[in-house]
């Protein structure tokens, strides 16, 4: 994840956990690729719960010399009675050694609890974009539950013939609690005009079946669609 230009975090998450073998501590490491000295200042910022309360860094501030690499400890004080999942950003702001601030970025940190919720799918329609030359289908993903979701994506499209192409998304980002993001599958090359099986599948946890949308398009060029599908909405099957 970039804050500035040159300047990288990573992870772009962090998951803590009060489970029985979970990890009460992180680390983040800030690349500074660039040509000069930096300040970076860690904080927590509020998001779900009370995580913002219980978090901590170590150091909350850096001095990161040009192409200088350094490890900041993301950690629990204490020991916190949290029952339900709980969220926060760690919000690292990157300043030059004198002037104004030259990037921020949030970081989401999760805090999982013996909790059993999990994230929730919100139905979702398969739709069509075309982006800078680029086209393909487009899915988007709302998280209605109480535990973030690991977006992962997989559409295999087939023809009349069953000759298919399987494209992939997501990668693992996050879609926290009542946030929503987008599974892009773009074409090299669009399809031929004609009738074509969509098959999606998008993971939730390894304890639910995935969510599953199904449905017959057709192509009628490489800038619309027709969806003759009776179910248009993601079902799970």
């Amino acid at each position: 994840v970039r804050v500035a230009r040159d300047i990288s975090i990573e992870p772009p998450h962090v998951e803590l956990s009060l489970r029985k073998g979970g990890n009460r501590l992180q680390a983040l490491t800030i690349r500074n690729g660039s040509q000069q000295n930096v300040v970076a200042n860690i904080k927590p910022i509020p998001l779900h719960g009370n995580l913002h309360e219980l978090v901590s860094f170590r150091p909350d501030s850096i001095d990161l010399k040009a192409g200088q690499t350094r490890k900041v400890l993301v950690m629990l004080s204490g020991r916190p009675d949290v029952e339900q999942h709980s969220y926060a950003y760690a919000r690292i702001e990157v300043l030059p050694e004198i002037g104004h601030s030259i990037g921020t970025q949030d970081i989401p940190v999760a805090l999982l609890t013996n909790s059993e919720a999990l994230p929730e799918i919100a139905p979702t329609e398969l739709g069509w974009f075309t982006d800078r030359g680029r086209s393909g289908f487009r899915i988007p993903v709302k998280n209605l539950g109480y535990r973030h979701l690991e977006l992962q994506g997989r559409l295999t499209l087939r023809d009349q013939f069953g000759r298919g192409i399987v494209l992939e998304d997501g990668f693992g980002r996050w879609v926290l609690p009542g946030q929503e993001d987008q599974l892009l599958f773009g074409f090299r090359e669009s399809p031929p005009p004609g009738t074509y099986n969509v098959h999606v599948e998008i993971q939730r946890t390894q304890d639910l079946d995935p969510f599953v949308l199904e449905q017959t398009i057709e192509l009628r060029d490489t800038t619309e669609e027709k969806v003759s599908s009776e179910e248009p909405e993601g079902v799970l099957k």
